[in-house]
């Protein structure tokens, strides 16, 4: 269930405080004290995340490490695969990359919300999630104040 390195040893997640560090300033966002966490059971991960703020509008964003642990990719991972798409009347999702990593995009125009979830170096999960905000491009701009490279290389 849990992941296992190339050594065929199981992968500890980082410290949710090494994520947390990973969480950007973003301009002309008040960001909230960010929460973090890490479980051992039933598989073990660790997580942080927090709330930006502009006016109205929202971003929660979140960092997992599901330490390769398949139980937590294997529900996104056909999404991931490109070419993935489904439209309807409320909005869209697609398969798509952010800075190069696979991700899925999804967005809802009657509730102006968006959510973009990035798997970075087949192990962190982040998700930036958009309420009232004005556009899909204002969520993947947001997306580019990480720095992925610096979250797939977390130790």
């Amino acid at each position: 269930l849990s992941g296992t390195g190339a050594d065929g040893k199981p992968i500890e997640p980082v410290a949710f405080q090494t994520l947390q560090s990973h969480l950007p300033k973003v301009s002309g966002w008040e960001m909230d004290e960010p929460e973090g966490e890490r479980m051992n059971m039933p598989v073990p991960f660790s997580q942080v995340e927090t709330t930006y703020k502009k006016g109205e509008a929202r971003i929660e964003a979140k960092i997992v490490d599901t330490g390769f642990a398949q139980l937590l990719v294997a529900p996104w991972s056909m999404m991931l695969a490109s070419g993935y798409s489904r439209e309807s009347s409320s909005g869209y999702e697609k398969a798509t990359t952010v800075s190069g990593n696979p991700a899925i995009e999804k967005w809802n125009k009657s509730s102006r919300n968006g959510e973009l979830d990035v798997l970075v170096g087949k192990r962190f999960m982040v998700t930036i999630e958009g309420h009232d905000i004005d556009a899909m491009k204002q969520l993947q701009d947001f997306a580019s104040n990480f720095n992925f490279g610096a979250i797939a290389a977390a130790k």
